[in-house]
């Protein structure tokens, strides 16, 4: 019997058991040494918030020691050893453990373990201000040290120590280390414009106000508005459009408290602690912007929501009554609170940048307030009259005229923002937000928002699109039963027969978001709902998981003998290792896979159709991509995950010894896009299909290697009439159009070989038609591929059919209903079972042609194969035990020989 066999319920961590410790410290010294870890994977295990995430964390600092080394120093060495990555709240919490161990060593150089924090945080923005890109003005050294007055301890740094660290970061950069060790980036990239410090807890002694330091999640900050919102991410950080698997809708309970906005999956409770998923939905309100979303005609009562960084959000309310009270409120907190913004950078280059706007609050008077606001506004009208009085020459080169929109957006979007500010101030804020419809009065201060707590709302109405899902929309409404107050009133909207037994079907780590909807499916219904109160209930029939978010630190424990688990996982092993090992495959008894072998397979959830394949829009004469040969690489490779198991990137870097390629990506990149394509979302932009379609041969190489798992990678190239050369999947020749419809890697063959077999097709044109005769003749003669796309109850990027969300929640209401039925004619239920071997995806290994094993990344990637394997052991006998567990407990047993 394995030593952790009889733990006990009390066997939880308590101020940390030797046994924690000991668990604790075994896992520091595999991160530090990254034995079945690599360097990405270490922070998320030093930054989460629970106590047996910070044994493990102080456990990895002491390996390091700084003892007479100075801060800069001991930060360049911290960094080298791993990559830090993650949500800021994570990156946070690894810099204080960071800072706790420094002052550990260097007690007496710094007066206060805080202000070690502080000084962190400030080395790590400087570094951004010299090195980073787009930036005008650099830092001086003088303003450096004026922001710091009076944060060591309510004490001024010594000049001599601050002067010297600026002098550090000038000359030599911060960079940290990324797997393999054969790239470093400039912590420009980490401390982003969207978090100009990572610093909630130090204690703010001084008076004058630190632009280092980020707003506090204050636990005592006044409560604005709450109630139900469903939310849609449309831009990331810039505007940059957000991708398209991160775009969905998901209802949230919001919170407005302090200058904060937190989306939360559960009603708020005052006395409840933030969670990790609060901090990572959190949206910060400070200069931000709410109107109407006049353009978004899908939902109704739909707000816009520009931030300071200018990220964008769209938020249904339940009511147009609900999206204009969230709108004056969360522009009243915006123009209340929000300090003056730092001067615009200013340098001799020609690019525009917006000036920084600080996330602290202001510590003027709302007279003092209206009359920056006024000022603003006016000093912004006048810098926009002026713009657009001395438009660029229609000669001047694309870029500049971008430059030029781009600003005159900006200070658009200024103008109306502060003409807002402004008026909401002049009418009273006090009035403004006194409750018409229960919104609290806004009690005036100088330094923080003060707000009494406002009355909870009514249940929410939350609709789905019906582009997104066919809902059953009855007339007459009937009372349910034992159901929470917010479904009932969803069902008594929807069911028209008295006394029908609904099952709950609920998405534990959901992909949806909806706390509450009546899907039909065929004849049968299904309530579904992200609300993990219905655990217990009796209605509860299935838990879905989306397999990226599966995590061990919520389960819906204990199990009960109707509660059926499904797994809906689209993505490869790296998303999620241990997913693909018995015994964790095998808790699941539905599931939604790129496996054949999956109850719903999504090989082809890349692949729109069979016209799709066939269509000859992009297809270019065989004649023209010779004369192209002048300028351009008989070969494109497109790739900008240089870290994936497949190790691609080593043998795409050896092929291009010996064959010509255009690298547009991050990956071995060696020659640019336009602008306007270089950002992911721009993947199926015309202009995108356009430049690939010009190249004979387009590297078609997966990031993992698995049976069906097959990707855009292969689909865009044979869409556009382009031959691709293909490495991935071992099976691949199942999902062919043709037999010759592509060439297939021998990953057991040097690429030198297949080098020379590609410069024999592009000589021979004859040979290199017979690779597109299948497009030519429009002829599809794979059986098996024509039977999974015609038969495949869902369809890709057509409103017509249902997703494949739809369908694999259809699929498990389905089978619940059919198991209700047998219950009824007193019949056993079905059982459904994934395979042991449902996702057929072997360890990486080395390349043949690899000489030297370091050189190539499937040696972290073998280790992490490994470690996954015991965490799916472990878990598989925590689950059997059928009880919740800690994460200490998961990580003892993960350890235990």
């Amino acid at each position: 019997m394995d030593g952790v066999e009889c733990l006990k319920d009390t066997d939880v961590l308590h101020n940390g058991s030797q046994r924690d410790q000991e668990a604790a410290r075994r896992l520091a010294r595999r991160l530090y040494h990254l034995e079945g870890f690599r360097r990405s994977d270490v922070a998320k295990h030093l930054g989460k918030n629970n106590d047996f995430s910070k044994m493990v964390a102080e456990e990895y600092l002491k390996f390091f020691e700084f003892t007479d080394m100075t801060l800069d120093q001991s930060l360049r060495c911290f960094l080298k050893a791993f990559s830090l990555k993650g949500e800021s709240q994570e990156r946070e919490r690894v810099l204080i453990h960071f800072s706790n161990r420094y002052y550990q060593c260097n007690p007496t150089v710094i007066t206060a373990q805080d202000g070690v924090h502080c000084l962190t945080c400030a080395l790590m923005l400087l570094n951004t201000d010299l090195h980073g890109p787009n930036i005008g003005k650099k830092m001086t050294c003088q303003e450096f040290i004026n922001n710091l007055d009076g944060l060591d301890g309510g004490q001024d740094f010594p000049r001599e120590l601050l002067k010297s660290l600026y002098n550090s970061i000038k000359n030599e950069k911060l960079e940290w280390a990324v797997d393999g060790d054969e790239l470093k980036k400039s912590l420009s990239e980490l401390a982003d414009k969207n978090h100009h410090s990572h610093t909630k807890s130090i204690s703010r002694i001084s008076s004058g106000s630190n632009p280092f330091l980020d707003i506090a999640h204050d636990p005592n900050a006044a409560v604005y508005k709450t109630g139900f919102l469903a939310r849609k991410i449309h831009a990331d950080m810039d505007g940059k459009k957000t991708p398209r698997g991160k775009r969905g809708w998901k209802t949230f309970y919001a919170v407005l408290k302090g200058m904060i906005l937190y989306l939360q999956k559960d009603e708020f409770k005052p006395e409840k602690a933030l969670s990790e998923d609060d901090l990572k939905n959190a949206i910060s309100v400070h200069h931000a912007l709410a109107i109407k979303a006049m353009d978004y005609e899908k939902k109704p009562n739909v707000l816009k929501l520009k931030t300071a960084d200018w990220r964008v959000f769209l938020f249904q309310a339940q009511s147009p009554e609900e999206m204009e009270s969230w709108i004056r409120i969360i522009n009243s907190v915006a123009a209340m609170f929000s300090a003056p913004s730092f001067p615009a950078a200013i340098g001799s280059q020609k690019k525009f940048s917006r000036p920084l706007l600080p996330a602290t609050t202001t510590r003027m008077s709302q007279e003092e307030q209206l009359k920056s606001h006024e000022a603003k506004l006016k000093h912004v009208s006048t810098e926009l009259a002026e713009h657009r009085s001395y438009p660029p020459d229609k000669k001047v080169k694309a870029k500049e005229i971008d430059e030029y929109r781009l600003k005159e957006h900006y200070l658009e979007f200024e103008e109306s923002r502060y003409e807002m500010y402004v008026k909401l101030l002049k009418e009273g804020v006090k009035e403004l937000l006194t409750a018409r419809d229960g919104d609290a009065a806004l009690k005036k201060s100088q330094s923080s928002p003060s707000l009494n707590q406002e009355s909870q709302p009514a249940a929410a109405k939350v609709k789905r699109n019906t582009s997104e899902r066919k809902d059953y929309r009855p007339e007459t409404p009937k009372v349910i039963e034992q159901l929470g107050q917010f479904e009932q009133n969803t069902l008594r909207k929807q069911l028209t027969h008295t006394q029908v037994q609904v099952p709950v079907i609920v998405w534990w780590s959901p992909l949806t978001g909806e706390l509450g909807r009546l899907g039909e499916c065929g004849h049968n219904r299904c309530f579904f709902t992200v609300n993990k109160s219905y655990h217990s209930h009796p209605h509860t029939k299935a838990f879905l998981f989306y397999g990226t978010d599966f995590s061990i630190e919520s389960l819906p424990l204990p199990r009960h003998e109707q509660h059926q688990w499904a797994l809906f996982h689209e993505e490869s092993p790296k998303n999620n290792y241990k997913l693909f090992h018995e015994p964790v495959i095998t808790l699941f008894n539905h599931t939604a896979t790129f496996s054949r072998r999956s109850h719903l397979p999504l090989t082809t959830q890349h692949l729109e159709g069979l016209s799709a394949l066939s269509t000859q829009t992009h297809l270019l004469p065989l004649s023209y991509k010779n004369q192209l040969r002048r300028t351009l690489a008989p070969v494109a490779y497109i790739q900008s995950d240089c870290d994936p198991p497949s190790d691609r990137d080593v043998y795409v870097q050896e092929l291009m010894q010996h064959i010509q390629v255009d690298s547009y990506g991050q990956c071995l990149h060696n020659k640019d896009l336009p602008p306007h394509l270089r950002d992911s979302t721009a993947m199926d932009d015309q202009d995108f299909y356009q430049i690939l379609a010009q190249y004979k041969f387009i590297l078609a190489f997966e990031n993992a290697v698995c049976d069906d798992y097959i990707t855009e990678k292969l689909w865009r190239p044979l869409k556009l009439g382009v031959v691709p050369v293909y490495f991935g999947a071992p099976n691949v020749r199942m999902w062919l159009p043709d037999n010759r419809s592509a060439v297939v890697v021998n990953p057991n063959e040097p690429p030198k070989k297949l080098a020379q077999y590609l410069k024999r097709l592009d000589k021979n044109d004859g040979e290199y038609l017979k690779y597109l005769e299948w497009k030519q003749k429009r002829e599809i003669s794979n059986v098996n591929l024509v039977t999974e796309l015609k038969e495949r109850p869902w369809g890709v990027q057509d409103i017509g059919q249902d997703s494949f969300i739809d369908a694999f929640e259809c699929m498990v209401c389905n089978r619940v209903w059919e198991n209700i039925h047998r219950q009824e004619k007193k019949l056993p239920s079905k059982v459904w079972r994934a395979e042991e071997s449902h996702l057929t995806c072997p360890p990486p290994k080395l390349f043949e042609f690899a000489v030297s094993p370091s050189s190539s990344l499937r040696q972290i990637w073998r280790a992490s194969y490994e470690q996954s394997r015991r965490e799916a052991r472990a878990l598989g006998l925590m689950l059997r035990r059928n009880r919740n567990f800690t994460v200490t407990q998961f990580w003892r047993e993960v350890f235990t020989d």
